[in-house]
């Protein structure tokens, strides 16, 4: 209740200031009553508690009770009222000088909200003519920053736009809408100009997934050239990071542990479709690097094994498997790949198997289905080598196996 007191005593006492009217010697004293009289919120309120805060106010105006107005002989039913009045009189030289002040100094933002009620309420021609001059000021200035900001992708860190729209409201309803439209073009080009340094630190720490989604919304939509053209230099960086790191696990015959054949593609995509087919092919010879690691690891342990097992001589199904699959990409490196892994199943282990297979004894009944492997591998990929010679060459390999020998 006393916060409520304080502010009908501030109301009254205030809003008589600077009143043309009857000039009576007032006091807190004289005044209580009149306030416990007419205001409802204070009749529970002794005229000594209310003269309190009254003094108290006093303390910080002294001028407060110099010029009690007419208010103070009006009637219960026209007091409120006229106070009203009172205040926005007594408050006029005070809201004259900020205005003025203020489009002196270009210094929008505190009075924005006073002149947008005084242009509401329209209660005083001084104030209004101050405050539509003071508009006009404001909403050009302010739209200027706003286009700026825009241009330079800036964001707009102090909040302009929502004064500028307040001021575009005061002009007309024609900039109005113009002011929201520039706001939201404000607000977009804020958000593209940290778009924009994201990508620029992206390609800068090559941490390049962090700006993965933002580039390929950019690219796809285009609808602000300065981020397309920074999305533009991100995809090339990326793309040619990621095929440098690719390339070499590809030729190390490695896997891809971090699945980053996905990111190349993408980022292959965002260039061109050309990039993008270039980016696949890479990966799926990257996808048979790991078979031929796997496939050359199983040869090297048959090796071992078949020559003293001949029931673990025999070629692995990773040749003929990893073969076949890097025939079908058919790209230079998958051809070359493809070549030394024919040679390391069908010649060097080859060797090995039809030491043990390709004998007398084991072709005695029908080919051996080992060695037939071997043969038919040889005949396939057309691989000779002076050390298979003496099995192919072999009366009882020629007798079970002319069909599968190589010519």
């Amino acid at each position: 209740m006393k916060n409520m007191m304080t502010t009908i005593v501030a109301m009254a006492f205030g809003a008589t200031l600077g009143l043309s009217g009857c000039k009576k010697e007032a006091t807190c004293e004289t005044v209580a009553p009149k306030i416990k009289e007419c205001v409802p919120q204070a009749k529970d309120e002794s005229a000594e508690e209310l003269a309190g805060e009254c003094k108290k106010m006093v303390e910080k105006r002294p001028d407060m009770l110099k010029n009690m107005g007419e208010c103070m002989d009006k009637p219960c039913a026209e007091f409120l009222t006229c106070l009203e009045k009172a205040e926005e009189a007594s408050r006029k030289g005070e809201r004259l000088e900020k205005i003025t002040k203020a489009t002196a100094a270009k210094d929008w933002k505190d009075v924005a909200y006073v002149c947008d009620s005084i242009l509401e309420k329209k209660t005083d021609d001084d104030l209004v003519k101050a405050c539509n001059e003071l508009a006009k000021a404001a909403y050009a200035d302010l739209g200027a920053k706003m286009t700026a900001l825009k241009t330079e992708l800036k964001e707009d860190k102090d909040y302009q736009c929502m004064t500028y729209e307040k001021y575009a409201e005061m002009v007309s309803a024609d900039d109005a809408t113009k002011a929201k439209a520039l706001c939201e073009e404000v607000r977009a080009a804020g958000r593209a100009g940290e778009q924009v340094g994201e990508v620029k630190k992206a390609i800068e720490t090559k941490d390049f997934k962090s700006a993965s989604y933002t580039c390929q919304s950019a690219l796809e939509k285009k609808d602000n050239p300065t981020l397309v053209k920074e999305c533009e230099a991100f995809a090339k960086a990326a793309s040619e990071s990621l095929t440098a790191d690719l390339t070499k696990l590809r030729d190390e015959l490695k896997k891809d542990e971090k699945f980053s054949c996905f990111d190349l593609e993408k980022y292959g995509k965002m260039i061109s479709e050309d990039e993008g087919k270039k980016a696949k092919t890479l990966c799926d010879e990257l996808g048979k690097a790991d078979d031929v690691a796997k496939a050359l690891a199983a040869v090297a342990k048959v090796k071992t094994e078949g020559a003293a097992d001949a029931d673990k001589a025999n070629v692995p199904f990773e040749c003929n498997y990893t073969i076949e699959g890097l025939e079908k990409i058919g790209t230079e490196w998958a051809k070359t790949q493809a070549a030394t892994l024919a040679k390391a199943c069908y010649v060097e282990l080859g060797a090995v198997v039809l030491e043990k297979n390709a004998t007398d004894e084991e072709m005695k009944y029908s080919c051996n289905f080992r060695a037939k492997e071997v043969f038919e591998g040889l005949k396939k990929h057309g691989l000779k080598d002076p050390s298979l010679d003496k099995f192919l060459t072999s009366e009882a390999v020629k007798a079970k196996c002319a069909e599968f020998l190589p010519q």
